[in-house]
This record gives C-alpha cells, sequence and structure tokens, in this order.
C-alpha cells in the first residue's frame, strides 16, 4: 500500500514538473514571439512596431500591440502613418500556447477608416497557437458575413466600392521553424462591385473560392525573416466579371477554374516561373446598348505562360525611351504564352508566342536568349494564332462588324484545319531582321 501511495507522489510530482516546464517553456515562446515583431524590419521596413504589458498571471499573459505603417508602403507620402492597436492575449495551458488577437478601435487612423465605411461591418476573430510537437505557429482568422460601402470623394466625380460576402471567410497560416509555411483561404461567395461615378460599374464575384499559397522564408533577408510566395493554387467553382456603362455590358462567366503560379525565386517586382489556369466552360458575352445580346460558350480554356525575369513595370503605360531603358537594366527578358487555347462550337482555338529582349553578355540568361548571341541590344517576338471561322465570325459579332476599318481576317491566312474553315496568323520577327506576317515580310 505505502509503496503504491509513493508511486502516486511520484508520478503527481512527475507531473507537476512537466507542466511546470511546459508552462515556461511556452512564456519564452510567447515572449520570443513578441520580441520579434518588435524588432526593427521584422515585417516591413516601413512598419514599426511596439509591445506595451498589460497584465502577466501564471496561466495567461496580455499585451497592447501597435502597428505603425508607414505612408510610403500604402499609399501618398504627404499622408499621415497608418496607425493601429490591438490586444495579444495568450494563454498556456497542457494543450500548448494558444492566443486571440482582438483588433481595436482606439485610433484616429482607425476611427477615420471606419467613419468612410458604411454598411454591415464584418467582425474579424484572430486565433493564434503553437503546436506542442512541431512547433510550427498557426494562426487562423475568420471574418463574419459582411456588405459595406466606401465612398471616395474626388473633386469632380464620387467613387463608390462595394464589397460584401454572405458566408463567414475563413484563413488559416501555418509556419515552420524551417522557414516553410502554408496559407490557405476559403470563401463560399464574395463580390466586389465598384462604381466610377460616370455611368460606369464593374462586378467581381466568386463561389466555392479556395486558395493556397505554399511559402518560404526568403534567403535574401540577412535577418531571414521575410517570407514570399513559392507557390499559389486555387480552385473557384464559378468566376464571373460584369462591366458596363452607357454602351453596353460584357460578362465573362468561368466555371471550375483552377489556377497556378510557381515562382522560382524570390526576385522582386519581377515574374520569374511559370504561370497558367484552367476553365471547363465559359461564356463571354455583350449586350450592346439598343441591340441584340451576342455570346461566345466554350470549353477547356487552357493559359500557360512562363516568365524569366520579367519586369511588372513592362505592363505598366511607358514611351520608347522608358521601354528601351528598362529592358537594357534587365538585361535579358524573356516571356512565353505556351498555350492559351480553348474549344468553341467543337473546334479548337489556339494562341502561342513569346516576347525575348537581350542586352550585352548577360551569361546567367544567355540560354533563354540563344536567338541573338553577341548582337548587343535587340528584342524579338511570336505569335501565332489559329482561329475557327465560326469563332472569328462571334467574334465580329460582339465588336459590331468592323472598328474603324479593322476587320482581324485582313492580317490572317484563310485555310482548312481540322476539317473546318480555319484563319491563321503567323507574326514573328526582331529589331535588327525586321519582322515577317504569314511568311512575307511586313513593311511597317
Amino acid at each position: 500500500m505505502r509503496a503504491r501511495y509513493w508511486m502516486l507522489v511520484s508520478a503527481a510530482l512527475i507531473f507537476t514538473a512537466f507542466e511546470s516546464g511546459f508552462l515556461i517553456y511556452q512564456r519564452t515562446v510567447q515572449e520570443q514571439f513578441l520580441e520579434r515583431l518588435t524588432d526593427p524590419g521584422a515585417v516591413s521596413d516601413s512598419v514599426i512596431i511596439t509591445v506595451e504589458p498589460i497584465d502577466s498571471g501564471v496561466f495567461s499573459r496580455r499585451d497592447r500591440v501597435t502597428v505603425r505603417v508607414g505612408s510610403s508602403i500604402y499609399g501618398d507620402a504627404k499622408e499621415a502613418p497608418l496607425s493601429l492597436q490591438m490586444d495579444v492575449e495568450a494563454d498556456y495551458g497542457l494543450l500548448g500556447l494558444s492566443g486571440r488577437i482582438k483588433p481595436l478601435a482606439n485610433t484616429r487612423s482607425v476611427t477615420d477608416i471606419l467613419d468612410m465605411i458604411e454598411g454591415d461591418r464584418p467582425d474579424l476573430d484572430i486565433r493564434y497557437g503553437v503546436d506542442g510537437f512541431s512547433k510550427d505557429l498557426i494562426l487562423e482568422a475568420t471574418i463574419s458575413p459582411f456588405n459595406v460601402r466606401f465612398v471616395e470623394e474626388n473633386p469632380l466625380i464620387q467613387t463608390v466600392w462595394r464589397a460584401g460576402a454572405d458566408d463567414p471567410v475563413h484563413w488559416r497560416v501555418r509556419l515552420t521553424p524551417q522557414g516553410y509555411g502554408t496559407s490557405e483561404l476559403s470563401a463560399k461567395n464574395a463580390r466586389i462591385v465598384f462604381d466610377d461615378g460616370i455611368g460606369g460599374e464593374m462586378v467581381a464575384k466568386t463561389e466555392g473560392f479556395r486558395v493556397r499559397h505554399d511559402l518560404r522564408r526568403s534567403m535574401h533577408n540577412p535577418n531571414n525573416r521575410e517570407w514570399f510566395i513559392e507557390k499559389a493554387t486555387s480552385v473557384s467553382d464559378k468566376q464571373t466579371l460584369t462591366v458596363h456603362d452607357h454602351r453596353g455590358a460584357l460578362e465573362l462567366v468561368l466555371r471550375h477554374l483552377s489556377t497556378e503560379a510557381e515562382r522560382r525565386r524570390a526576385g522582386e517586382g519581377t515574374l520569374d516561373g511559370d504561370y497558367g489556369f484552367d476553365a471547363k466552360t465559359f461564356t463571354l458575352s455583350l449586350k450592346p446598348e439598343g441591340r441584340e445580346a451576342q455570346a461566345i460558350e466554350g470549353e477547356k480554356l487552357r493559359l500557360r505562360t512562363h516568365g524569366d525575369n520579367v519586369p511588372l513595370e513592362l505592363f505598366e503605360p511607358m514611351d520608347e525611351v522608358d521601354l528601351e531603358a528598362l529592358l537594357k537594366k534587365a538585361e535579358s527578358v524573356r516571356f512565353r504564352l505556351d498555350e492559351l487555347s480553348f474549344r468553341t462550337a467543337g473546334l479548337p482555338a489556339m494562341m502561342k508566342g513569346h516576347l525575348t529582349a537581350h542586352w550585352g553578355h548577360h551569361e546567367e540568361r544567355r540560354e533563354a536568349c540563344l536567338e541573338f548571341p553577341d548582337e548587343g541590344f535587340n528584342v524579338g517576338w511570336s505569335l501565332e494564332v489559329e482561329l475557327p471561322d465560326a469563332l472569328l465570325s462571334a467574334v465580329r459579332a460582339l465588336a459590331g462588324g468592323r472598328v474603324r476599318g479593322f476587320d482581324p481576317a485582313d492580317f490572317m491566312v484563310a485555310k482548312e484545319l481540322h476539317g473546318a474553315p480555319y484563319h491563321t496568323l503567323d507574326f514573328r520577327g526582331d529589331l535588327k531582321r525586321g519582322a515577317e506576317l504569314n511568311g512575307m515580310p511586313a513593311g511597317f
């Protein structure tokens, strides 16, 4: 009997010691978490975070976290920095460290934002924890259903943004000590509406949307704290984009859509990797004002592209001088449209091409620009298109016939493909050798 008694006492002492050590470990993890947040540059050079202890006990701790976001990161540098506050409440226990993050509406920045937002605002519930075995940091956030309206006053017009979701939106992030992580966002339905104030409106809707990001800690950051998206995949039951104004309405509906983007490197401001999407079916419809609606139905929509050091500025408006300066600075750029294909009326349509710029002898990317060896600065391109005549007729109908005397068929070759009449286009060349259109020199 006495032996059993001492066995129970020993077990209780061991359990108490283990639990005490586990609690101390959890407190240490929480302290390190807050300390890393407050280190300069932990989140961004434009973000400053401070922590003020509020309450601390054996099984819990509460801190007031203040986040100041520099105006350069979100808008005009003349604007005042954005200031946010939140309470971070940590709980220690047998199941490990867990806590909640409660945003507070007690700063001028937040009250100014809330004053601009009308309608049913969402409630935000943020929870976090540390896995007791893997030591992974887990962050979970839930946004309640909402329907809000944001009015932006301009000198001459008033633009309006509206956003809403009829079901909760869920977000989950998991970060490992080894420098890998995942981010998952899901929404049963969501919508964004933009009214330009002069009679135009754009509506984007999604149903059954889920997106996953594979994260990796950047090795370019000397502090080894910055994370970047290495791969992104998403699926959606339905995506709808509608644009209309006084001229009519255009609508694109994609059903059973999946997307994938994979970056090779963490380079900022460039496309470096593979990007694509697939849709089981799609509908493109146009309803001009005062005319009958026209539509193109299709299936098996597929897009595959590849970027190699493509500056994002390339997609912004610029003149010839700025364009040449940008391409020379990049030394070599290559963008490939490997495939844009779909089927309509039982016939396939296809488009592919590339754009390559090369400057000097940049050996690291020479393999991407073999067509321009030792020629200094040059830009080359190619574009191949195969469209069934039925689709070309539908495009004309959507455009209302010739647009300012332009008809795509004027630059294409009629031929028989897949047992049906087609029009094809082959446009290629480079700055040094000139251009060819359908195998003939192009004099423009």
